[in-house]
């Protein structure tokens, strides 16, 4: 079984093991709940419940990023990355800089959302390249999200894109 809970409290008994309290608002959850057996040992995973509305933010700024990706290229898969690195840049999402070998490239993307070269460096006497390297949208809270969104909907009303559709479903 499944439960959305939200967390209350945690106490310890006699023998200093964790009581935990949680707060199922679901009727039909409670119910189940109700019919465990307390003579079993069940298995507990805890996270965070991540927003639909959030879910659903994202899916439109990645379909929004490749009609931009359309006007702009035509349509080439590998450039929405760009189009999303540019997004990020203009947004000044959060991002770190890094100096790492050549050959250290597809580690970086491997380990970072969007990864962009910003120029040639020189790491101890060895030839290297500074990079930009972006976090993503997916680990933004609220904020740097609708800055993003509204980032990429001002890209898309330069290059002539109605944003109307877009603007009603980000609301």
């Amino acid at each position: 079984m499944k439960a959305i809970a939200k967390f209350k409290d945690l106490l310890l008994d006699i023998n200093g093991n964790g009581i935990v309290s949680l707060i199922v608002e679901s009727f039909r959850q409670v119910q189940e709940l109700k019919q465990l057996d307390t003579s079993k040992v069940y298995s507990l995973e805890i996270k965070e419940v991540k927003s639909k509305r959030s879910l659903e933010q994202n899916k439109l700024l990645w379909k929004l990023l490749s009609e931009i990706d359309t006007v702009m290229n035509g349509g080439r898969s590998d450039d929405v990355m760009n189009i999303y690195t540019m997004a990020l840049e203009k947004a000044n999402a959060k991002f770190e800089y890094i100096g790492a070998l050549p050959q250290a490239e597809e580690m970086l993307k491997q380990n970072f959302r969007a990864v962009k070269f910003i120029k040639k460096i020189d790491l101890n006497g060895k030839e290297g390249n500074m990079y930009k390297c972006f976090i993503g949208s997916s680990k933004m809270d609220t904020k740097e999200m609708s800055l993003l969104i509204d980032t990429a909907m001002d890209m898309a009303e330069q290059i002539g894109i109605n944003t109307d559709w877009y603007r009603e479903q980000f609301e």
